[in-house]
C-alpha cells in the first residue's frame, strides 16, 4: 500500500508515499511506473466495490516535484469492465500501452460475466485519453514489451510484442504495427510464453529500453 523512494548510492529510503486512498474511494492501486520526464509516478488500479455489476479500471498520479508526496486519483478515464495489468510508456512520452487482466479472482458472478478480455489499450498521456484498443488472441495471460527506435532518451514505438499464453497449450507472440495498431504477425513459440523482451544492438546505449516490468 505504499511506494518507497530509494537512494541508489546509499540504498536508503529517502521518501515514502501512501497509495491507499482514503474513503470514499474504493480504488486499489497495484502497479506504478515513472513517467519518461521523471516528474510523476503513474498509478494503475481498479475498483471492484462501487458497482456490483462491473470492475472499473482507474488511474492516479503522484507529483514527484511536490514537497509532500500525495497520491491523487484521476477522474478520467474510467475503464468499464477492465482490470488493468501491465503498462509501459514510450520514452518520448507520446503513448502508454496497457494490457488488461483476464483474472476473475475477487469478482462476483456478474462482474466476471461482464469482464472484457484479451485487449491492448493505447493512451495519449497528455490528456490520458484512449487512442485505440486492439483485440488480442484469446489466452489466459498476456505479457508485453515495446520495440523502441529513435534518438537517445526520446525514442518512439515501432512495434509492440504481446505474448498469448495459456497453461498447457502452445502459445504465440503477436507483433503489432504501432503505425496502424494492427497485428502484423503471429509467431508460434511453444507452451505458456509469459514474458517477452525486445533487444537490438544499441537499444540500451540509446536509453530507449522500455519501462521495467514488475
Amino acid at each position: 500500500g505504499s511506494v518507497a523512494e530509494i537512494d541508489p548510492d546509499t540504498f536508503s529510503i529517502t521518501r515514502t508515499v501512501d497509495i491507499t486512498l482514503p474513503p470514499p474511494s474504493h480504488t486499489v492501486f497495484h502497479s506504478v511506473g515513472i513517467t519518461p520526464n521523471g516528474r510523476s509516478l503513474f498509478l494503475v488500479g481498479e475498483d471492484v466495490v462501487s458497482d456490483p455489476t462491473q470492475v472499473i479500471g482507474r488511474f492516479g498520479s503522484i507529483d514527484l516535484i511536490a514537497p509532500v508526496l500525495t497520491a491523487t486519483e484521476l477522474s478520467f478515464p474510467q475503464l468499464s469492465n477492465i482490470r488493468p495489468a501491465r503498462f509501459q510508456f514510450t520514452p518520448d512520452g507520446a503513448r502508454i500501452y496497457m494490457t488488461q487482466s483476464n483474472d476473475t479472482g475477487g469478482l462476483n458472478a456478474t462482474q466476471t460475466l461482464n469482464l472484457r478480455r484479451d485487449l491492448l489499450f493505447i493512451f495519449d498521456p497528455s490528456f490520458i485519453s484512449l487512442v485505440s484498443e486492439l483485440a488480442l488472441p484469446s489466452a489466459a495471460t498476456h505479457g508485453m514489451d515495446l520495440w523502441i527506435t529513435g534518438p537517445r532518451g526520446a525514442g518512439s514505438v515501432k512495434g509492440v510484442l504481446v505474448t498469448n499464453a495459456t497453461p498447457g497449450v502452445n502459445g504465440t507472440v503477436s507483433l503489432i504495427d504501432a503505425a496502424t495498431n494492427t497485428i502484423s504477425a503471429t509467431i508460434p513459440v511453444g507452451r505458456n510464453p509469459k514474458q517477452v523482451t525486445v533487444y537490438y544492438v544499441g537499444l540500451a546505449a540509446n536509453d530507449n529500453q522500455a519501462t521495467p516490468i514488475w
